[in-house]
C-alpha cells in the first residue's frame, strides 16, 4: 500500500493550500503568489513564491517543495500524515518492470548548524582563505584546482573555495591558529587545517568547513574544522522533482554541476563527502523525496562501498552509476574526454528509464 501522490498533486493547487495557511498573499500576478516566509520567520521582505505545483523560498531558508512538502514543512508533520490531511488515497500498485521502491529511511541524528560564534569565526577564516587563494601564495593551489580538478574560475568563486597556507612546517600536521579566541569545547584553540578550503552552506548557515590537504602530508587527505556539523554538500541546490546525482566528494560534484549547467534544472549534483557519515537526517531527506531518480556515482573502493551503505536508505530511488571506462571518476572523465562528453553522459543517465 502507498499514497497516490500524483492524485494529491493533480487535485490541489499549491497556491490554495498555502493561502489556507497564510491568508491572502502580499502580491499575486495570476501565475504565482508572494508571502513572507514563515519557515524562517521572515519579518522583512517577501521571499516565498507559490506556484500552482510548487513553492520556493528565495530568502534565508532557501527551501522548496511541492504541495505535500509544504504541508510537511509548515505543519511539521510526517509524509504520511501530510498525504492524509490533504485528502490522499492509499493505493496498491503492482509493477513488473522493477521492484517497488522502499520508503526513505530516516535515521535521526542531531542536525543543526554550529553556534553563531563558530560561524562568525569560520566566515572570517573563509575570507582570509579566499584572499590567499587568489593571491601569490595560493598560485599552486589555484593551478591544482584548474589543472588537476578541471574547475574554472567561475565555479571556484561560486563555491567560495579558498586556501590556507602554512606559516610553519608543523602547521601542515596540526593546522594554523588563525584566531586565538576561537576555542573548542575543551578550551583549546580551533586549528584551521592548511590546504584548499571547502565551505558547506545550507539553509542560510555555514555548517562545516573541509580542507583538502596538500599531497605528501601524513594523515587523511581531507580534514574538517573542529565544531562543524554534518550536511550534504550543495543540498540547497536540489529542486522539486529534479533528478539528483550524488558524488562522494565536493570536487566531483562541482565538475558535474559545471558540465551540466546548460541543462538548467534537469539535474542537480550534491556530495555525501564522508563515507563515514552513517546518518542522513530527515532535514535533508525531505529535499530528496520528490526526486524521480537518485544516481550515485561512487568510487569502486572500500570508501565507495561504505558510501553505498550510507545511501541504502535511498535504495528505492537510488541507482549506482559509473563513468565510462577506462576513467576512474568524474574528474578523470572530464579531464580526458571534455565537457561535451560529460554532458552527454549526464543527459543520457537522467533521461533513460531505470531498468
Amino acid at each position: 500500500m502507498g499514497w497516490d501522490t500524483q492524485q494529491i498533486k493533480d487535485m490541489l493547487d499549491c497556491r490554495d493550500v498555502v493561502e489556507r495557511d497564510l491568508g491572502a498573499p502580499k502580491h499575486s500576478n495570476g501565475k504565482y503568489n508572494v508571502y513572507r516566509c514563515p519557515l524562517h520567520g521572515e519579518t522583512k521582505g517577501y521571499s516565498l513564491a507559490v506556484y500552482p505545483d510548487h513553492w520556493i523560498c528565495y530568502g534565508k531558508c532557501n527551501t522548496s517543495g511541492d504541495v505535500i512538502g509544504w504541508e510537511m514543512a509548515y505543519h511539521n508533520i510526517s509524509f504520511s500524515t501530510a498525504c492524509q490531511d490533504l485528502g490522499g488515497v492509499l493505493t496498491q500498485t503492482v509493477t513488473h518492470q522493477r521492484p517497488a521502491a522502499r520508503p526513505l529511511v530516516r535515521t535521526e541524528s542531531p542536525s543543526e548548524p554550529p553556534p553563531a560564534e563558530w560561524q562568525n569565526f569560520a566566515r572570517e577564516a573563509l575570507a582570509i582563505a579566499k584572499q590567499s587563494l587568489w593571491g601569490n601564495e595560493g598560485s599552486r593551489a589555484l593551478a591544482y584546482l584548474k589543472e588537476k580538478r578541471g574547475l574554472n574560475n567561475s565555479t571556484i568563486r561560486l563555491a567560495d573555495l579558498g586556501y590556507i597556507p602554512a606559516s610553519t612546517p608543523s602547521d601542515y600536521t596540526y593546522g594554523r591558529v588563525l584566531f586565538p579566541e576561537w576555542k573548542k569545547e575543551d578550551g583549546k584553540p580551533v586549528r584551521m587545517p592548511c590546504g584548499i578550503v571547502i565551505p558547506h552552506f545550507a539553509d542560510g548557515a555555514l555548517w562545516a568547513v573541509r580542507v583538502r590537504r596538500p599531497p605528501g602530508i601524513e594523515g587523511s587527505k581531507y580534514m574538517g574544522v573542529a565544531g562543524g556539523s554534518k550536511v550534504i554538500y550543495r543540498i540547497d541546490d536540489v529542486l522539486p522533482r529534479c533528478p539528483v546525482v550524488i558524488s562522494e566528494g565536493e570536487f566531483d560534484a562541482l565538475v558535474l554541476d559545471q558540465c551540466a549547467g546548460y541543462l538548467g534544472s534537469m539535474v542537480q549534483s550534491i556530495a555525501l563527502c564522508s563515507a563515514s557519515n552513517k546518518h542522513i537526517h530527515s532535514r535533508w531527506i525531505d529535499r530528496l523525496v520528490t526526486a524521480p531518480v537518485i544516481l550515485a556515482r561512487l568510487d569502486d573502493d572500500n570508501a565507495g562501498t561504505r558510501a553505498a551503505e550510507v545511501l541504502s536508505a535511498l535504495s528505492g530511488r537510488m541507482r549506482p552509476v559509473q563513468v565510462p571506462a577506462p576513467h576512474k571518476d568524474v574528474t578523470d572523465f572530464f579531464l580526458a574526454a571534455g565537457m561535451v562528453a560529460v554532458r552527454n553522459w549526464i543527459e543520457e543517465l537522467v533521461t533513460c528509464p531505470q531498468p
